[in-house]
């Protein structure tokens, strides 16, 4: 189960990376199309960010359940009190994930000119002046052309 969570957290991790130093300057060098390769790109590092996520809870709470056993012992074992360390550092990227995942992603799709699903369309209407300028209203690049 170690070896699965650690590698459930990698394929993010190790994604993201791969993603940042790699694809994303080589979709910056095809003008053309960078609109829709970015928006399609975000996607599916979107969806395998999820799988990851699965693996990375499923694990981590099988070993949770293995090691600490029950709420009392999670503030009463040297491992508990990591493992709530571990989870307070953690959620914020949780905070992030689906602030991508659920908001920058169907954006987009959005800005790309492809149809985004209707459970989407609320949160993009107030941003769409914001994708025009390409500002966010806390001053945030949303996407550089």
């Amino acid at each position: 189960m170690d070896w699965l969570h650690l590698l459930a957290g990698s394929l993010w991790g190790g994604g993201l990376l791969a993603l940042a130093s790699t694809v994303l300057p080589a979709v910056r060098k095809r003008p053309d199309q960078h609109r829709l390769l970015i928006a399609e790109i975000a996607r599916r590092f979107s969806a395998l960010a999820g799988v990851a996520l699965g693996g990375v809870l499923l694990t981590g709470m099988y070993n949770a359940w293995l090691e600490v056993g029950t709420f009392r012992a999670l503030c009463a074992t040297l491992y508990g009190w990591t493992l709530l360390a571990k989870l307070f550092l953690v959620l914020p990227l949780l905070a992030l994930g689906a602030s991508n995942r659920y908001l920058s992603v169907p954006r987009l799709q959005w800005w790309a000119g492809r149809p985004v699903t209707r459970r989407w369309r609320l949160p993009i209407l107030p941003v769409r002046r914001d994708l025009a300028t390409g500002r966010s209203p806390w001053g945030i690049h949303l996407v550089r052309q």
